[in-house]
């Protein structure tokens, strides 16, 4: 089951694509979003969405190019 704080996050996914969630597909859509490191609110989810609008904004070679370069200097 959902802690307090994953629930509304979920519910709010299952609204958003137009569906009532029965609540052993609820659990399975939190648990494998919580794997990928997509459950919204999380620092996981934030970081995704950040890469995604920067991937948006350079296109895919120089998002690849930067993160490379950042590796090799780190």
């Amino acid at each position: 089951h959902f802690s307090d704080d994953e629930a509304p996050h979920v519910e709010a996914a299952a609204k958003a694509a137009g569906q009532k969630l029965a609540p052993y597909i609820a659990d399975a859509v939190r648990s494998r979003m919580q794997r990928e490191g997509m459950l919204p609110g999380t620092p996981e989810a934030t970081a995704l969405a950040e890469a995604r609008d920067l991937i948006a904004a350079i296109g895919p070679e120089m998002f690849r190019k930067t993160l490379k370069q950042a590796a090799q200097a780190a």
